[in-house]
């Protein structure tokens, strides 16, 4: 058998006694979950039956894992002891049970729920489910309030109805707050959520009530303050005189403004409530609940019916509690009740065992107990907490690093900030981490130690009687056959981490182009690293670990993408965190913002965001007129309201009410009358009234839409703004700057439809989707930065992964990455308002002592007031309801208790004790220093921090080289910011701080620091990265981090010294070559006159650059291509006065429209595009809309010119030229502006007048000639170079392609489906024909093959017409033989199934790509 080590602190838990109950304070990678193993293997030596064991967990993969491992080795040590077949045979399945805690929970309630009235059948709400139904509560009410309204013809027009604000906010306020107090308030003493609502609506009565009573005292005069509705500013004064005037004129106004801001916030919490409990009768009502419900059931169950208890406590005498600190109050409440609740020290209690970290505890935005350790310690009578400091994973640095960070958290907050703070409770100690060491472990028995005499259970009824002496016969086996063994058996990786100091590095720099290129850098060099360690492994003889090798650890989701992006074009692989990448970009956000009106009219926000996006454009000043306009006739109809009320303006005025919204600016647009509003109240351009009304058009069909589901609407959303053709042309500009690899473009169409398919699926038997319920639970889901389901896309072997911090837990890697560590960021202000003002004088620790502010649950109506959570002690501490005339007297007392801002500006003479708005930053700052202890500690080998002190654009661009200031030209003041770290996280100006320092740290690795500075000194360049290096491999990462970076901007920038311009982007060689050229060409050109040798020098310039390409070279080619093609732009016409020219040969734009419309005809996606292009041909003021549509469908070519000049030919571009002259012989005459019979007698005047020099040209000229020569005639043709995207019925993929031509009727009397059409009486509608300048196949097989694409052409073409497949003939037309009577390929008679069966087996052929450069493609 193997022999484990353990070291001293887990040989402390694993051999404690039998019956002991723990809490095991337990650092990052000290082995856990190892260590709760082995306790429960050694707990089943002592004779505790496996099946006497529970534990609980958060989530079912850490459950899966722990009973994977407790059940290997429950069978290794049964099989070992080489128990009887008998007894194997009774204990085979016998095993501890493991649990998430909301499965345990569930599980009694499904056993005795029927006794507080809960069915035990009642269905589990998903997130998804949740969202659905408070959505329908709302929607019902909000129904139900304004029928009463109209039933009643009331003339109060505020009764019953309410300021919901957001609606996505609204719907997520309500749970929140529907959470919090399922999570904080249920105990012993208010065991429902009905008792939990009351009192909340108790104590916020009591406090408006008292708020009142303050503004009637203060303020007689201003009795419903009617001036106060706008924030009164503190003063900004940075004098003590200047702040005491404010004091003198404006603190009145303040406090006053202070005190409506209270009442409202606390009102908003009342109509929240209201929405809380209709929330939880209609969970009762259909029979459905969350996990919560069930922890609150079974918490009732356990308080009404104490045999319950006894019964749990007899099967499970030992209970283990992972991740003990993510539980929520009313969870450890309930395991208190449930398994000690006398205390562990009573003879009847279940042995607890709580593991976790409280450093760790990052959880407390979704319910998380504060003080979830001492909480255990006081409600079980626990003794003091054992610890697990030694760390399995990281190496020294990264663990000094970690200390240091979280040494603010080890002491009391008045020792930390030296002020008194109201919170009473306060986190239980944590030991600092330290390196483990094979030499201070010491060695376990092996696992096939004698066992002492099985325990036997007793029955429930006689447990408690004989509990004490089970506990003393066990405790004396155990001492029996408790006998040590030394072992050398030490895992070699943890060996190797013990041995090394690893490295560590700080790094500031000035812009955020230049830490994404550091991060990049990093990367890298780590990811080399750790492949030459897996050679190491692979040569030992060891297996080798698999990707990704390097975490880059995000505090939120913001920026995600762009660090993907810079790591993918690096040529590293890459793992994303979320779908937030997706939904961020544009075309969704435009998508959501449609959604979102059509949803909610409500929403005026979301339109304006549409109307002001690039798709309208309209301007600030347009936006403006509109407004107004919505505004005035939203007035006027208000107006007609009261009127027919009984209501007259004048009793409007005196009620001192504002205009009721009854029309938004989304009903405004929706509005019949929208014409005659514009036409009357709105004064902006002519176009921005195009542009709404387009927009309005829109959202009706869109609205209308709503009423066949979610995915119906989103897709017709996605059509109505285009965002098919808006994808496509991103992905292939993307592809042409190579920023993207080829892959199928990802359309935030298809991303939502998915998560509709995702919400749709979550919802329970009988709920019906809507569109408002899937926005809300998108909306939480996108906002959050803390998702609490991941989705990682990528390879699962990638070299990087990018996440989020919350992610990242319980995960390790080689090198984690920190980035983007600037103020604001991380310590993060979202949500909490954290506003860090200064760092206090240097105290018990070096660094951690601020002077902050953040926003208190006083000012969120969606938390439960302090005062009445079953954790008070644990939470900022505050009045009662019956205390408020004692605490909190007047206004002044409570500014001072709650913000205490009113004080003279002596930042260094702080009051002794903090407000509440100052400790609720300090409990921000602790979370968010957990959330840096949790992203160091993630790290096997290295880890480095970096931020950047000044803010650039979003749109970083991609190609940008990472430059430097050249020396002398750098702002002295940005040199000074990023010295000062000035705009940069304090947890980074810490680390590098700490660094910088000659006497903290442990000396092996302080002899090791490098500073960035210093590899600066070799170039001349100002406002470099600055920071430290320390560690076993800080030269290494130093040299390819920071000074590879400053000698390639030391490179890029001497390319660019002498000459005559400096490029704003880095180019690639191919443009930098043709730049040159052309600059060359452009000299040659302007001094060849001045030159008395100016011919022979020309002669020699032009034979040294014969094979160059140059700009100059491209633009004469493209002039002559459009003149051989006939394209005539319209300035030229215009300028020649050419207007007979102008007649015979359309524009290039008109040419492009036209182009344009054949792509929209000929495609079922953009049919409605098409309608409304057919709207405004009659419209001449609409001809720039047509253009740039146009522009818009053509545009996704962005390469050189397609075509080549007949002097040009070469054997590749043949076929090209020629089906554009086919193409334009035989475009239909409805899209010409000249004259088609005239234009045909042209070309074939071009063809005859023709004199080939080449062979090329003399091809190029016989096939012209034979295609003018055929029987097909072009005013038959329909349509040439038609594309079509197909979606294949029986695989569900998309066929996409463009057939040559199409003519109208029967041109091929002699087909084989010809004669069957004449033998089964059906007319032949269509014709289509396929160019084909190859060799004609010889055998049948190879006919076969090259006829498989028009067969599908034939199925395509029926569906896209709506015709039968037997209406539609098809051939192949040879034009490369000499024999006119041997061109034609005819297709054989095939039904519509047989081409459908070709679809799904031949859909990978790509017929003829070579010859005609077409392919049938598809796409998943």
């Amino acid at each position: 058998m193997t022999e484990i080590t353990y070291t001293p602190e887990q040989n402390a838990v694993i051999s404690a006694d039998t019956y002991a109950s723990m809490l095991i304070v337990a650092g990052a990678g000290s082995g856990k979950t190892f260590t709760m193993t082995q306790r429960i293997i050694a707990l089943i030596k002592q004779g505790v039956s496996p099946e006497k064991i529970l534990g609980l967990t958060f989530t079912k993969a850490a459950a899966t894992e722990l009973l994977t491992r407790v059940s290997s080795q429950v069978y290794a040590h049964r099989a070992h002891t080489r128990q009887d077949e008998e007894t194997d045979a009774d204990s085979a399945f016998l095993k501890p049970e493991v649990y998430t805690y909301d499965a345990f929970f569930q599980s009694i309630v499904r056993q005795f729920g029927l006794l507080v009235g809960m069915d035990p059948q009642t269905v589990p709400l998903s997130e998804a489910g949740t969202y659905q139904l408070i959505d329908s509560v709302i929607q019902e009410h909000i129904r139900e309030a304004l029928t009463a309204i109209e039933d009643a013809e009331t003339t109060d027009l505020d009764d019953d109805t309410e300021d919901i604000g957001s609606y996505g906010t609204f719907v997520s306020e309500v749970l929140s707050l529907s959470d919090a107090i399922s999570a904080s308030m249920i105990d012993s003493d208010c065991a429902s959520i009905d008792e939990a609502v009351e009192r909340v609506e108790s104590w916020d009565s009591a406090f408006i009530e008292h708020i009142n009573e303050i503004i009637d005292n203060e303020y007689p005069a201003e009795k419903d303050l009617p001036n106060f509705g706008e924030k009164v500013k503190l003063s900004g004064a940075k004098t003590e005189r200047g702040f005491q005037k404010w004091i003198d004129e404006k603190s009145r106004d303040y406090l006053a403004y202070l005190l409506v801001d209270l009442r409202k916030n606390t009102s908003r919490r009342s109509l929240l409530l209201k929405y809380v409990k209709l929330f939880h009768q209609k969970k009762q009502e259909l029979h459905v609940a969350q996990f919560a419900d069930f922890t609150i059931a079974a918490m009732q169950l356990v308080e009404r019916f104490p045999w319950i208890g006894q019964y749990y406590r007899s099967r499970f005498t030992h209970v283990f509690l992972d991740e003990y600190q993510d539980s929520s109050t009313v969870q450890a409440n309930l395991i208190a009740r449930l398994f000690a609740p006398q205390g562990v020290h009573a003879p009847s209690a279940s042995a607890l065992t709580a593991v976790g970290d409280p450093y760790q505890a990052i959880y407390a935005w979704r319910g998380a107990a504060p003080g979830a350790f001492v909480n255990f310690l006081r409600a079980t009578q626990a003794p003091s907490p054992l610890s697990l400091s030694a760390s399995m994973r990281n190496p020294l640095i990264v663990l000094d690093m970690a200390n240091m960070l979280t040494n603010p958290l080890r002491i009391g907050h008045k020792d930390v900030y030296n002020r008194e703070g109201s919170i009473a409770l306060h986190e239980v100690d944590v030991k600092k981490l330290s390196v483990f060491t094979p030499q201070s472990a010491k060695s376990a028995e092996p696992s096939s130690m004698e066992t002492a005499e099985p325990y036997s259970a007793k029955s429930a009824e006689t447990r408690t009687e004989s509990q004490e002496s089970q506990r003393a016969e066990s405790q004396a086996s155990h001492s029996a056959t408790q006998t040590p063994q030394h072992t050398k058996n030490v895992d070699s990786e943890r060996r190797q981490t013990s041995e090394r100091q690893g490295s560590f590095a700080a790094l500031i720099y000035h812009t955020k182009r230049q830490e994404i290129d550091g991060v990049v850098r990093y990367a890298k060099a780590a990811i080399e690293r750790s492949k030459s360690e897996n050679n190491q492994r692979i040569a030992r003889g060891q297996k080798a670990q698999a990707g990704p090798y390097v975490a880059v650890l995000m505090r939120a989701k913001t920026h995600m993408a762009q660090y993907a992006q810079a790591l993918t074009e690096a040529g590293l692989t890459v793992q994303v965190d979320g779908i937030n990448s997706v939904l961020d970009r544009p075309d969704a956000q435009d998508m959501l913002y449609v959604l979102n009106c059509v949803s909610n009219h409500a929403e005026s926000t979301a339109l304006v965001n549409l109307l002001a996006s690039t798709r309208y454009a309209l301007t600030t000043e347009d936006l403006q007129s509109l407004s107004c306009a919505a505004s005035a006739y939203n007035t006027s109809i208000s107006e007609r309201l009261a009127a027919h009320v009984g209501l007259h303006q004048q009793e409007v005025s005196s009620r001192n009410h504002d205009t009721p919204v009854i029309m938004t600016l989304v009903d405004v647009l929706l509005s019949d009358n929208l014409s005659w509003i514009l036409d009357t109240h709105f004064h902006g351009s002519e176009r921005a009234r195009t542009r709404v009304s387009q927009c309005a058009a829109m959202l009706r069909k869109v609205e209308a839409a709503q009423n066949m589901g979610v995915e119906k609407c989103i897709r017709v959303a996605g059509e109505e703004l285009g965002l098919d053709i808006d994808i496509a042309v991103a992905y292939a500009t993307s592809r042409a700057k190579k920023l993207t690899k080829e892959a199928a473009a990802l359309s935030s169409i298809d991303t939502l439809v998915d998560l509709a398919h995702t919400y749709a699926d979550e919802l329970i038997d009988g709920q019906s989707e809507s569109l408002s319920g899937f926005l809300a639970w998108l909306h939480n889901q996108k906002g959050s930065a803390l998702p609490k389901n991941p989705t990682i896309i990528g390879s699962d072997n990638a070299d990087v992964i990018v996440c989020t911090i919350h992610h990242a837990k319980g995960l390790e890697w080689d090198s984690v990455i920190i980035p983007s560590m600037e103020q604001n960021s991380f310590p993060s202000s979202q949500g909490s308002g954290l506003k860090i003002e200064q760092a206090l004088p240097e105290g018990p620790v070096p660094f951690g002592q601020y002077d902050a502010s953040a926003k208190t649950w006083l000012s969120d109506p969606s938390a439960v007031p302090n005062p009445v959570r079953s954790d008070k002690d644990a939470v900022s501490r505050f009045a009662d309801a019956t205390e408020f005339n004692q605490f909190i007297p007047n206004a002044a007392v409570l500014e001072k208790l709650v913000y205490n801002q009113i004080r003279l500006p002596k930042r260094e003479k702080l009051s002794e004790k903090m407000s509440i708005r100052e400790e609720s930053a300090q409990t921000v700052l602790e979370d968010e220093r957990r959330l840096a202890y949790v992203a160091l500690t993630r790290a096997k080998r290295d880890a480095i921090m970096l931020g950047y002190v000044e803010k650039e654009s979003d749109a970083l661009d991609a190609f940008a080289p990472v430059r430097f200031t050249p020396q002398g030209q750098g702002d002295p003041k940005t040199q000074q910011n990023i010295e000062n770290m000035n705009g940069i996280s304090i947890f980074l100006a810490e680390c590098h701080e700490y660094l910088a320092s000659e006497t903290l740290g442990d000396e092996q690795w302080r002899d090791t620091k490098i500073e960035a500075s210093s590899l600066a000194q070799n170039f001349e360049f100002d406002n470099t990265p600055y920071g430290f290096f320390v560690g076993d491999l800080a030269d290494y990462y130093a040299h390819e981090t920071v000074y590879n970076a400053l000698e390639a901007a030391c490179s890029a920038q001497q390319r660019t010294e002498g000459e005559l311009y400096m490029h704003p982007r880095m180019l690639n060689s191919a443009i930098g070559q043709t730049l040159e050229r052309t600059k060359q060409a452009v000299e040659q050109h302007t001094h060849t006159r001045s030159l008395d040798d100016a011919g022979e020098q020309t002669n020699a310039h032009a034979e040294q650059h014969k094979s160059a390409t140059s700009l100059l070279d491209t633009a004469v080619r493209v002039h002559e291509t459009i003149s051989t093609l006939g394209y005539v732009h319209s300035a030229q016409v215009e300028a020649t006065g050419n207007q007979q020219n102008a007649h015979n040969k359309p524009s290039s734009d008109d040419q492009l429209i036209a182009q344009a419309k054949r792509i929209q005809l000929s495609r079922n996606t953009s049919v409605t595009a098409v309608q409304r292009e057919l709207g405004e041909q009659s419209n001449t003021s609409s001809a720039f809309q047509q253009l740039q549509r146009a522009r818009a469908i053509m545009r996704p070519v962005p390469s050189r010119a397609v075509y080549e000049s007949n002097a040009q030919l070469s054997p590749a571009t043949l076929g090209t030229v020629f089906h554009a002259f086919a193409q334009r012989y035989f475009t239909p005459e409805r899209e010409r502006d000249d004259d088609f019979a005239q234009l045909r007698a042209s070309m074939c005047e071009e063809v005859a007048t023709e004199q080939p020099d080449s062979a090329l040209d003399k091809q190029m000229h016989d096939w012209k000639q034979r295609l003018i020569s055929s029987t097909f005639d072009p005013q038959d043709c329909v349509g040439t170079e038609v594309p079509f995207a197909y979606a294949v019925r029986s695989t569900g993929q998309t066929v996409v392609g463009v057939i040559d031509a199409v003519f109208a009727g029967q041109v091929l009397d002699d087909s084989p489906i010809s004669q069957h059409a004449r033998e089964n009486n059906t007319t032949i509608s269509y014709t289509i024909i396929d160019w084909k300048t190859g060799h004609k196949p010889l055998t049948a097989q190879e006919r076969d093959e090259k006829l498989l694409q028009i067969d599908m052409y034939r199925e395509i073409w029926a569906t896209l017409r709506g015709i039968s497949v037997d209406q539609v003939d098809a051939a192949l037309y040879y034009v490369s033989e000499a024999d006119e009577s041997n061109r034609v390929l005819y297709a054989h008679y095939k039904s519509a199934q047989q081409i459908e069966e070709l679809f799904q087996t031949q859909v990978d052929d790509k017929a003829d790509n070579k010859a005609d450069n077409k392919t049938v493609s598809q796409y998943d």
